[in-house]
């Protein structure tokens, strides 16, 4: 028999409801291109108004990539057998358990990552204290922290995406996985086959 999974999301039980989270690098980014558009568009003699156009538009589409997909995340409701999935808030499909794959993440993988970005970091905060300690312009001071604090939060956006997440792959009705991700405690009751309301 088929589980009772309610048609819209909003009548699910809290208790029973697992809800995607996001990491922020693509907000991150969009942030920074943004502020380097914005400063170059208000300096005098500043970069082309191509180039601004083009780095401000980039900007605005990671940045609204990033508000979009926390509108409009999955969420899963869990049954002893079964779960429901949702998008938009409506149910799309009823799977089984065996239908949702745990997907484990590199170890070297992860710690190349967050070298790199550490690294990154580093060298990008380094140039930041080097404009304040160094007679330099605001805007030269302000676009050199904006990368530092890029790269400072893409390190921690990927070290709890890879350390601190579960990561799945659900199907989607075109019959194309969907890769989704869950905080460990909520991702725990996937991998353990255990009842949401547990």
């Amino acid at each position: 028999m088929a589980e009772p999974f309610p048609e819209r999301i909003e009548f699910v039980a809290p208790g029973r409801l697992l809800t995607e989270t996001f990491g922020w690098q693509m907000g991150a980014w969009g942030g920074m291109l943004l502020v380097f558009a914005g400063s170059a568009f208000l300096q005098p003699g500043g970069a082309s108004v191509l180039w601004v156009w083009g780095v401000g538009a980039l900007g605005a589409a990671l940045a609204g990539y990033e508000s979009w997909r926390r509108r409009n995340p999955t969420s899963l409701a869990l049954g002893p057998d079964a779960v429901g999935l949702y998008r938009g808030g409506a149910l799309v499909e009823r799977i089984g358990r065996e239908g949702v794959t745990h997907c484990l993440l590199e170890g070297a993988n992860t710690f190349k990552i967050l070298f790199a970005l550490g690294f990154c970091f580093l060298g990008s905060a380094a140039l930041a204290f080097g404009t304040w300690v160094q007679p330099n312009d605001a805007w030269s001071r302000i676009n050199a922290t904006a990368l530092a604090a890029a790269f400072a939060s893409a390190w921690a956006s990927s070290y709890r995406s890879r350390m601190r997440c579960e990561h799945f792959i659900v199907p989607r009705p075109s019959g194309r996985g969907e890769w989704v991700m869950f905080p460990r405690e909520q991702g725990l009751l996937i991998i353990n086959g255990e009842d949401a309301r547990a």
